[in-house]
Order: structure tokens, then C-alpha cells, then sequence
């Protein structure tokens, strides 16, 4: 079923707004409180406070790494709002969006390696399906992991949520690479 483009706006508005928008601000809100505690760490071990801030980090961090997997999630059973479902909805909807300024998803394409030629050849809707290609070809992928690129950045993540947070799985310490800040935040980066 073809929406109206008023109908499709708004649920992409919904999916960006209180889907991905709002777990980029959670995620940067957990990652800056996090920061802001751990620069007053003397003072507050000095004030024997040490464990409840402690506590609070790690809270912090658990709410961070939420954050950004929700953002990454694959669509399975339910609709989610998260960058796969967004470019799964552009896609769907391709024919139905408006596109007020084809000329910057053009140069866009092109910027990332397109053939020129090729590129201004496209009407509307195969811009639309080029754009969605581009973008699902440089998601952080947890099925391509290479030390050091955001998919192996993501896996972390994921297994963290999955073994550590979601059911505490009693699992060998040495078989599991904690994520680290910088991993959520390069990946809140990219979401970006």
C-alpha cells in the first residue's frame, strides 16, 4: 500500500524524531553525565561517595549502550525505529517522497565514488533507491567485523547489551571484549 507523501513524511518524521533522534540525545546525555562524574572523581571518592557515583556510571553506561543498539537494530518481528527500518521505509516509499533538492542527493552519490554520468541520469525514484544503497552498504555490519571499523565497534556493543545488561549471562571474562566509551561514541558519530 502507497502512502500519500504527507502520510509518508510523517512517519519517517516519527522514525527520525522520537526514534532515532531521541536515542542519539539519550546516549550523548548518558555518555556527557558519565564524563562530567568521572572528572570530579577525587573529590567525590574524597566525600565517600565513590560508590554511589560509581553506581551511576555504570548505569550511565548501560543506558548508552541501549541507546546505540537500538539506533543499529535490524528490523525482524517488530517495526523499529532505527536506521535499518528508516532506509527499509525510504525504500518502500521510494515513489512516494518528495525531494525538494535532488541536485545535493546527487552530488552526494557522487562524493561517495558514483559514475557522474550515471548519476544524473537517474530519475527521482532511482535516486531515492540509490541513496538507500549507498547508506545500507556503509551501516556498521555485524556479520563484516574487521578490528577497529564500526561493525566490530557494534558487535560489542550488541554483546554487551545481550551477555552483560539484558541477561547476565555467566560467561568466561576473557572470551568477552567489553565495549568501550569511544566505541559507543564513534557509532553515535556515524548516526549522526
Amino acid at each position: 500500500m502507497t502512502l500519500t507523501p504527507e502520510a509518508a513524511e510523517e512517519n519517517l518524521r516519527d522514525y527520525l524524531l522520537d526514534g532515532i533522534a531521541s536515542e542519539i540525545f539519550r546516549a550523548d546525555q548518558a555518555y556527557s553525565l558519565g564524563e562530567h562524574i568521572g572528572q570530579f572523581a577525587e573529590e567525590i571518592n574524597a566525600a565517600n561517595f565513590g560508590e554511589l557515583f560509581g553506581s551511576l556510571q555504570i548505569v550511565l553506561s548501560d543506558r548508552q549502550t541501549l541507546s546505540v543498539v537500538i539506533i543499529f537494530e535490524p528490523t525482524k518481528r517488530y517495526p523499529t525505529r532505527s536506521i535499518p527500518s528508516v532506509l527499509g521505509l525510504l525504500q518502500s516509499e521510494a515513489e512516494t517522497w518528495r525531494v525538494p533538492e535532488p541536485g545535493k542527493l546527487r552530488r552526494g552519490l557522487v562524493n561517495s565514488g558514483s559514475d557522474s554520468t550515471s548519476v544524473e541520469q537517474m530519475n527521482n525514484t532511482e535516486l531515492r533507491y540509490a541513496i538507500c544503497c549507498y547508506f545500507r552498504s556503509t551501516l556498521p555490519n555485524t556479520k563484516r567485523l574487521e578490528p577497529g571499523n564500526l561493525s566490530h565497534a557494534l558487535d560489542a556493543l550488541r554483546q554487551s547489551r545481550d551477555k552483560v545488561i539484558a541477561h547476565n549471562e555467566a560467561i568466561d571474562s576473557a572470551s568477552f571484549q567489553p565495549p568501550t566509551w569511544g566505541d559507543a561514541t564513534s557509532l553515535l558519530n556515524y548516526a549522526k
